[in-house]
């Protein structure tokens, strides 16, 4: 498990200092790819498929911790069987919304699973190791995915506590209380590409649970290469100007806890246009 060799790569002997913490869901849904408008989250029970593409999404809101986050575990009940099972992946926005949330507007999660394959059997728990993106008192979202085209079924939050989704958080009072901050995902920008229009950052995954996040934004030539730092603009958005007319766009996140800071830079934008001039009359 990935949570016993963080716990040995710290240097924790035992478990006699150990704490298990569990949160239940404070939101979950599924999206469905043949009917991209509709919400399902009010649903009792959350799916994942192939095709048509069936995806699940939840989330925890994760305080009180103290120490160091040994092990996390996200938990779900089956309710049905499928040895292939479901994947889970990181998802960086987690302003999605329970009610609101479509195969449409769905926040994007990261390719790579941190948990790939979990087997389901029917009314039993499943779990998946999801150390790697829980790094300590944080919200947190994930989705679920599969490569099976036969549904896989789990129980959602609206069946009820005793079936609802959980995730289960030990934490050690020895070690070191919290890493740095890693990105996991590099940050995005989104946005028209035009001279007058916004710009908007998103921070990417991270692991270490930051509590700020700092902003760089950077001129660059076509290729993404030779930026220089754009003055001032140091805020989540950036209003391009005609003075980067041609030029790439990329931004520097550095994300922070109590123990440090890590950076992570976004892949270059399309080129700047400038204001299209109106028509003659």
């Amino acid at each position: 498990m990935v949570g016993a060799a963080v716990a040995a790569a710290l240097g924790f002997a035992g478990q006699a200092d150990a704490t298990t913490q569990t949160f239940l869901a404070t939101a979950d849904t599924y999206v469905h790819s043949s009917d991209p408008s509709s919400n399902r989250g009010t649903s009792l029970t959350l799916k994942a498929d192939a095709s048509p593409t069936l995806r699940s999404y939840v989330r925890f809101d994760v305080s009180g911790l103290s120490g160091t986050v040994t092990e996390a575990t996200l938990q779900f009940r089956p309710k049905n069987t499928n040895s292939t099972g479901f994947n889970v992946h990181g998802v960086a926005d987690n302003s999605w919304g329970e009610t609101t949330t479509t195969w449409a507007n769905a926040p994007a999660y990261v390719a790579t699973p941190v948990a790939a394959n979990v087997p389901v059997i029917n009314d039993r728990w499943a779990s998946a190791d999801v150390t790697a993106l829980v790094g300590g008192n944080g919200t947190f979202s994930f989705a679920l995915t599969t490569t099976v085209t036969s549904e896989i079924r789990l129980a959602s939050r609206e069946g009820g506590s005793a079936y609802a989704p959980r995730l289960v958080v030990e934490t050690s009072s020895g070690g070191t209380p919290l890493l740095a901050p890693v990105n996991i995902s590099s940050p995005t920008i989104s946005g028209v590409t035009q001279a007058g229009q916004l710009l908007t950052a998103a921070e990417g995954l991270w692991s270490g649970s930051p509590t700020a996040y700092a902003y760089d934004w950077r001129r660059c030539d076509s290729a993404g290469s030779a930026c220089s730092t754009i003055a001032g603009a140091t805020a989540k958005t950036y209003t391009l100007t005609s003075a980067g007319v041609n030029a790439t766009v990329r931004v520097v996140v550095t994300g922070t806890n109590a123990v440090g800071s890590g950076s992570a830079t976004s892949a270059q934008t399309a080129p700047v246009t400038a204001v299209a001039s109106p028509p003659p009359w």
